[in-house]
């Protein structure tokens, strides 16, 4: 089952990479001293905003905020 899980999160970061934004996972995670499960920013962002996702209900909520709005 975790096989599953893991492949349906790479598919999510996947998307998220298609909708412009760049993952950002290990930076995140040196500037905030946390262990995120994934992390990213806009790539054509000029305030550098990272949209930190630590369980993977944030990781789907982040894809459905995004896949709303575009």
């Amino acid at each position: 089952m975790s096989t599953s899980v893991h492949d349906t999160v790479e598919e999510a970061i996947h998307r998220l990479q298609q909708h412009g934004f760049e993952e950002c996972t290990a930076m995140a995670n040196r500037q905030h001293e946390t262990a995120y499960l994934c992390a990213f920013q806009r790539q054509d962002d000029e305030q550098q905003i990272l949209y930190c996702c630590v369980t993977v209900e944030d990781l789907f909520a982040l894809l459905s905020f995004v896949e709303t709005f575009a």
